[in-house]
């Protein structure tokens, strides 16, 4: 075989190793499923409903619901709801939900694209509204999940979230409740999805920010976590979504999907580099 064709077959064998290889990959975080890329069932999802109740009604008394935790609970709620209540109560509902993505650390050149994936299985909408996601910031980050289903016992085990206090009894909201955007969580929005009605099924909200992941996955900072909420909180609607404690279809848990394109093999850059060496040698000996 002639020189040529030995440097142009180095230089194909280059290109078709590296369009292989090119590209976004995908992985699920979502709990109970296999950890991406070091397997084991993954366990690092926290999430949490905060609950807030309008006014003393039947036997309730004023503030308790505030410091009900349902870390525990099978459903994570957002909202507004109330219309239909027989003692004219108002519940205001934010989600809270964390995911630990330090096993992607090492993994990719770049993140490419982040959703979060909550499957909807209740609500009333009367209004057409928003989901929106949140970033907490980093003082608000250390929420705990909390032990409780349903929001017993009451007050909640030590440390537990709750509306008023991020670790019961010791850590207040920074805003002293969960309901101010500028101290709770930042301002600006990650993500949001418009809906019109509570029709059972996925419901996808796509990260039009990505500045953040990095600090994440490497452990730069401490991952705060993110907050649910309604866009519009004057308007009766609420929606109730699977959370990570849903044991009925673990398929159905809420789930982080993020694209990225790994790191290239060694062998790959070694092919790609094989195979310029052989366009050079073919440019010289042309140019002889």
């Amino acid at each position: 075989m002639s020189f040529r064709s030995l440097g142009l077959l180095a230089v194909l064998a280059a290109v078709l190793c590296i369009g292989s290889t090119a590209g976004a990959d995908t992985i699920i975080y979502q709990e109970g499923a296999d950890t991406p890329f070091i397997g084991g069932a993954y366990e690092g999802v926290d999430d949490n409903t905060l609950l807030w109740l309008s006014h003393t009604a039947g036997n309730y008394q004023a503030g308790q619901h505030e410091l009900r935790n349902y870390g525990k609970s099978p459903s994570l709620g957002t909202g507004i709801s109330g219309t239909d209540d027989p003692d004219g109560r108002t519940y205001k509902y934010k989600g809270l939900i964390r995911f630990d993505v330090t096993s992607l650390a090492g993994e990719y050149a770049s993140i490419d694209s982040v959703k979060l994936r909550l499957y909807v299985t209740d609500g009333n909408v009367d209004h057409a509204n928003s989901l929106q996601l949140f970033r907490f910031t980093a003082a608000n980050g250390d929420w705990l999940e909390g032990p409780s289903p349903n929001g017993m016992p009451y007050p909640p085990t030590h440390s537990a979230s709750c509306w008023n206090y991020r670790a019961y009894n010791t850590t207040p909201w920074d805003s002293g409740t969960a309901g101010t955007d500028l101290t709770d969580y930042e301002s600006g929005t990650i993500a949001t999805t418009a809906y019109s009605s509570a029709a059972t099924g996925w419901m996808e909200l796509v990260f039009t920010d990505l500045s953040f992941i990095d600090d994440w996955v490497t452990g730069a900072v401490t991952n705060p976590g993110m907050a649910l909420r309604a866009a519009d909180e004057s308007k009766y609607s609420w929606l109730s979504f699977h959370s990570s404690e849903y044991m009925d279809d673990a398929s159905l848990r809420p789930q982080l999907v993020i694209g990225y394109t790994p790191i290239p093999e060694p062998g790959t850059l070694a092919l790609l580099a094989t195979g310029l060496i052989g366009l050079l040698c073919y440019a010289w000996r042309k140019r002889k």
